[in-house]
């Protein structure tokens, strides 16, 4: 009889339940003995992943630049503020301007080096237009931020461009999406329907957020990569919902915020008067 294949034997590297139980990696006779294992069960080879460490590595670098790597980066640039809100008095009032341009690069690492490398520029513009009293509000906001990979270069993964979120398309989990580039547009109605004094207040709103991400350097010829490699007028991802706020100084306060998206609802709760 067959030895009884002990995941002991094999480093488990991921933490969802389905990596966990269709991903398994070890050394040379680990791998074999899990696959003749799994080969007995009549598990279809497309659901069952057993690597080596160094297979590991290969197929992380390709599909998820950065997961198993400690890599270090050098980045550098510049910003520029114009910030004309007013919020002396109830709602905020006016609008700011933010870009960002900058360069990064991965670092030698003792014997490791990582290929990465891009540059990036980011602009995030917002206004706040008062309707017939400072205590209704229309505020909108559109963002974009642009990551271009230096020759055949590669972002990791944790640096790419992202949506979802609480502060990026209500509705989805944070870091739903991700991708080299992101561009994001948000409009909140807001009503002051308590005023304590000139700043503190209760406020309720309501918003629609929409935003797309794309751009991937990871393949060629992956129809999957390719299908995400442009911008695409099919390919929007929105949010809707509303929320109360309550307004404690002209910087702090406190939100809870409900957003819906096809993918279902999320509640949100920070310390912040919102963008």
């Amino acid at each position: 009889m067959a030895a009884k294949f002990d995941r002991g034997r094999a480093k488990i590297y991921f933490s969802s339940n389905f990596l966990k139980n269709h991903i398994f990696v070890g050394n040379e006779g680990a791998k074999k003995q899990a696959e003749r294992v799994f080969q007995r069960r009549g598990e279809k080879t497309s659901t069952v992943l057993c690597l080596t460490k160094r297979e590991l590595i290969e197929l992380a670098d390709q599909w998820v630049p950065g997961l198993l790597e400690h890599t270090k980066i050098l980045s550098s640039g510049a910003y520029l503020l114009y910030d004309r809100r007013n919020d002396s008095v109830g709602l905020t009032r006016g609008g700011q301007i933010f870009g960002r341009v900058s360069t990064s690069d991965g670092l030698m690492d003792h014997d490791a080096f990582s290929d990465y490398g891009w540059n990036e520029a980011e602009l995030d513009m917002r206004g706040y237009i008062p309707i017939a009293s400072p205590k209704t509000v229309l505020a909108v906001r559109s963002r974009g931020q642009f990551k271009n990979p230096k020759g055949g270069s590669q972002i990791p993964f944790y640096a790419l461009s992202w949506l979802g979120g609480r502060e990026y398309v209500r509705g989805y989990e944070t870091y739903r999406f991700r991708a080299n580039n992101v561009v994001i547009f948000s409009t909140e109605l807001r009503r002051t329907v308590y005023a304590k004094t000139d700043v503190r207040g209760v406020d309720v709103f309501a918003f629609a957020d929409t935003g797309q991400v794309w751009g991937d350097a990871r393949s060629v010829t992956d129809s999957f990569v390719i299908e995400n490699s442009g911008f695409s007028a099919s390919n929007w991802h929105s949010g809707v919902g509303g929320g109360v706020e309550y307004r404690h100084t002209r910087h702090f306060g406190v939100r809870l915020e409900i957003g819906h998206s096809n993918e279902g609802n999320a509640i949100y709760l920070s310390m912040t008067r919102g963008f």
